[in-house]
């Protein structure tokens, strides 16, 4: 076995921090639905006030845990960190923090010896009205304010998305995700993955 490999069957506990769009509306993937989407799509809908991911930390300590992933982005297609991504008419993706949960995580588990990572879901994303990996698909017609998106303009923004993951958050003990890829994504995650430290 690798060195990673090794580490990570020695840190035997992981922890995976659901925390997202979906935990102030409904339980689940995608979280964000056709009833709550008034409400869930709005970003000032996620506004956690006493949000302490040192906390977090703490708890991780107390578990045992040598690692801990976040999630990212989840069904909703909420994102938890400032992303510079871009939708197809070259504006900012809008449905996004601005302040960056991400890092905060990330310096609250370094600073207590645990390894971070990060879980994004492929399969959804409510905002880009994508269900089960197919553009077009999560609400038809489409609803106001969700952004309908080709097949191939997903894939490049998820592989933008996830690239910032990859490259702007330290060195990531985990990366998850949840249902897979599409065989059409393979090719650029791969070599994304190849080229990170």
């Amino acid at each position: 076995p690798t060195a990673p490999q090794v580490w990570y069957q020695q840190a035997e506990i992981h922890a995976l921090i659901h925390f997202n769009m979906a935990t102030f509306f409904e339980d689940g993937d995608p979280g964000c639905t056709e009833r709550n989407w008034n409400e869930s799509s709005q970003v000032s809908s996620f506004n956690p006030k006493l949000l302490n991911t040192s906390q977090w930390a703490d708890v991780m300590v107390d578990l045992g845990a040598k690692g801990a992933i976040l999630t990212a982005k989840h069904g909703c297609g909420f994102l938890l960190w400032p992303s510079e991504s871009k939708l197809p008419n070259g504006t900012r993706y809008p449905y996004r923090v601005d302040r960056d949960v991400l890092a905060m995580f990330q310096k609250s588990m370094e600073e207590r010896g645990i390894g971070h990572g990060f879980y994004y879901s492929l399969t959804n994303n409510f905002f880009l009205n994508v269900r089960t990996h197919v553009a077009g698909t999560a609400a038809v017609p489409p609803l106001a304010k969700q952004v309908n998106v080709s097949q191939s303009e997903f894939e490049s923004i998820a592989l933008q998305q996830v690239t910032e993951l990859w490259t702007k958050y330290g060195n990531l003990s985990e990366i998850w995700f949840d249902g897979g890829y599409t065989s059409d994504m393979k090719k650029s995650l791969s070599s994304l993955l190849l080229n990170q430290p």
